[in-house]
């Protein structure tokens, strides 16, 4: 290719959701990680809670859990 050549454009990976996808986004999941980084931060969660809250935070299907 030389200067004057453009590369084709790539596809847009489709971003809707599909019936794989949970009904948690990963913007839910941010905003409750910050909530339970602060939690740990003041020390009202021990380090082994936060991280068995965190892995319960990555598996969660709803915001109920």
């Amino acid at each position: 290719m030389n200067g004057s050549e453009m590369a084709a454009p790539q596809p847009v990976p489709d971003l809707t959701p599909g019936p794989y996808r949970s009904g948690v986004t990963d913007e839910d999941r941010n905003r409750f990680g910050v909530l339970l980084d602060h939690a740990a931060e003041r020390g009202l969660l021990s380090p082994a809670d936060y991280q068995v809250r965190l892995a319960e935070l990555a598996e969660a299907d709803s915001i109920e859990e």
